[in-house]
């Protein structure tokens, strides 16, 4: 039981940093988080953790390459 609040503990703090730069209150806002959640969870039901750690390190991997190696579409031309 531990482990289970330990790891919503992390999920949380993830989420967190992730979305303090979005602007509230804007329907294409609530769209970007959604997705950015729906990612999360994809990446996050691949595998199996049997430590906090393991998932901390994973959401820490997802969220440095969400932000700065993830291919975002806005930036075509």
């Amino acid at each position: 039981m531990l482990h289970c609040k330990r790891i919503k503990i992390v999920f949380k703090s993830q989420l967190s940093n992730a979305t303090s730069t979005w602007q509230t209150n804007h329907p294409q806002t609530q769209g970007k988080i959604e997705r950015y959640h729906r990612t999360m969870k994809n990446v996050v039901k691949l595998d199996n953790y049997f430590a906090p750690e393991e998932l901390e390190a994973i959401l820490e991997k997802f969220v440095y390459r969400y932000n700065n190696e993830h291919y975002h579409e806005s930036l075509t031309t």
